[in-house]
């Protein structure tokens, strides 16, 4: 390994850093995404996303089972052999194969649980996604272990680009679900490609670092299958109960509030992992841990609000009149999700601290309370029982993350909570100032105009109210004398944007 890619010592501006990379690309790729749900809406049909759904809710299952954090073992080691990246790659070969047997054997069944003819050449197609994705090059880690997500930005913003192109020129030619089978699948296609040409790697196989694999292997099978069942279990029911428009709708709107989960956790699980493994003493780690919560609930919790708030004139600027129906769903999907932010940083504790017994304790006690109440209260009330399960069991799954980090990092569940107080009084200030500039929607005629406008005031809205979250968070902080915590972070960070000098340096955030 070369020099550069040995970790240093000023692991907090590195982490700062890596964090700015990463989460930069997240935000790209996940705007990419945004623009091409927009674009697929408008040449598509929710009946169209609703056939895609249903194809997906096995694939996303399959591959959450099967998938292997491979890199974990070689970021927590002191100095990886290449032993260690032949077995991540030989392990990942055996997922590919297997996810590709899986799916194959599935497609038919699933076709006549789902009662629709189509969708078994849907499933073959999109098996190709994960088999590439879980296949990049193992060196990548390299990277992640000297904490320079450049690389990262690289494979995850360039495929999206490419993919994009194609996917806008698929959609625009045939109008068809195939359009959005095409994006989905090509994009971990050029990611695979991406990554061997950042981080050369000649493939050889070996399983003689397989008992550094074997924690990680063991208990993420367990988690990840019942994690699985918890993440598609209303899809899993409502997909044979609704038909593919209604189906298609209600996914839309999960997908949306999807996005900054997905966002940050992909962004920074890497980078934390790495950090939490290095982590000498364990007030130390109670500080990272606590600083790493309340960056989640600080990033994503005003964007949930402000979907909350804000869906209806959104959805019809930016989706149009068919996807109306969607914005109801993404009020009550947004607000339900709060909860589960906290759920987000734990397995890269765990995996770094070799807790991993505690997530799959978490991920059993959700499943025992969001599957039957998903059957019953989806059964009786359909989309909104669904929800309601979700809310609940997302309340029950945050308790037992607090509780699980209280175990491993000694800071109790109120030592966790308290730092958040000043975020939720600011999603208050957002809430209040969005809600009161919200655009009227009466008479929306649906012409580019009326769009156009209502989209403009929609922006204006949500960045007001994003505005005052910002300053209320920040005037709480300063009239509590300046605490350490995610404000200090933000403050240094809008300094050196505006070109004044840091109270502090980064690497003690």
């Amino acid at each position: 390994m070369s020099a550069h890619m040995h970790p240093q010592k000023n692991s907090g501006s590195m982490l700062a850093n890596a964090g700015k990379w990463s989460i930069t690309g997240k935000i790209l790729a996940r705007g990419i995404d945004f623009v091409s749900l927009i674009i697929l809406a408008y040449f598509l049909t929710p009946s169209d996303f609703g056939l895609v759904a249903m194809a997906m809710t096995i694939v996303v299952v399959v591959e959450a089972v099967t998938n292997i954090p491979v890199t974990q073992p070689i970021l927590r080691a002191d100095d990886p052999t290449p032993d260690y990246y032949d077995t991540a790659f030989t392990f990942s070969l055996i997922r590919a194969t297997l996810i590709a047997a899986i799916l194959i054997s599935l497609a038919f069944p699933v076709a006549s649980y789902f009662h629709e003819s189509r969708l078994p050449p849907v499933i073959m197609v999109l098996a190709i996604a994960p088999m590439c994705r879980g296949s990049i090059s193992p060196r990548m880690a390299d990277y992640t272990r000297a904490l320079d997500m450049r690389p990262d930005f690289i494979m995850i913003t360039v495929p999206k680009i490419l993919s994009f192109i194609l996917l806008v020129a698929v959609a625009a030619m045939t109008k068809s679900y195939w359009a959005i089978v095409v994006g989905t699948t090509f994009t971990p296609i050029f990611m695979l490609v991406t990554s061997f040409v950042l981080a050369p790697y000649r493939p050889r196989l070996s399983l003689a670092q397989r008992g550094q694999f074997s924690d990680v292997i063991k208990w993420n099978t367990l988690i990840q299958l019942i994690a699985a069942i918890n993440w598609q279990v209303d899809r899993i029911i409502l997909g044979s109960r609704l038909t593919p428009q209604a189906f298609g709708r209600y996914s839309m709107a999960g997908d949306l509030c999807g996005m900054p989960f997905q966002a940050v956790q992909v962004a920074l699980s890497g980078p934390l992992s790495y950090l939490f493994a290095r982590v000498q003493n364990q007030m130390q780690l109670g500080i990272a841990w606590v600083k790493a919560l309340s960056g989640n609930y600080f990033i994503i919790s005003p964007i949930l609000i402000g979907m909350a708030v804000l869906s209806k004139p959104a959805i019809q600027a930016l989706l149009g009149q068919k996807w109306l129906a969607s914005s109801m769903y993404v009020s009550a999907l947004a607000v339900s999700s709060l909860s589960s932010i906290a759920v987000l940083s734990l397995p890269a504790l765990a995996v770094a601290r070799y807790k991993l017994k505690m997530v799959a304790y978490r991920s059993i006690i959700e499943f025992c309370v969001k599957v039957p109440l998903t059957f019953v209260f989806a059964y009786f009330w359909g989309i909104w029982g669904a929800i309601a399960a979700k809310a609940v069991s997302d309340f029950c799954s945050m308790g037992i993350t607090l509780r699980a980090a209280r175990q491993i990092t000694g800071v109790s569940v109120w030592g966790q909570i308290y730092p958040l107080h000043r975020i939720f009084l600011g999603l208050i200030a957002l809430a209040a100032v969005a809600y009161s500039l919200a655009p009227d929607v009466s008479g929306f005629s649906g012409s580019f105009m009326d769009r156009f406008t209502l989209g403009v005031e929609t922006a204006v809205a949500a960045g007001l109210g994003f505005s005052a979250y910002l300053l209320t968070i920040i005037t709480l902080w300063v009239l509590s004398k300046r605490p350490d915590g995610i404000e200090a972070f933000v403050v240094d960070y809008l300094k050196s944007i505006f070109g004044f000098r840091s109270d502090r340096p980064l690497e003690n955030l």
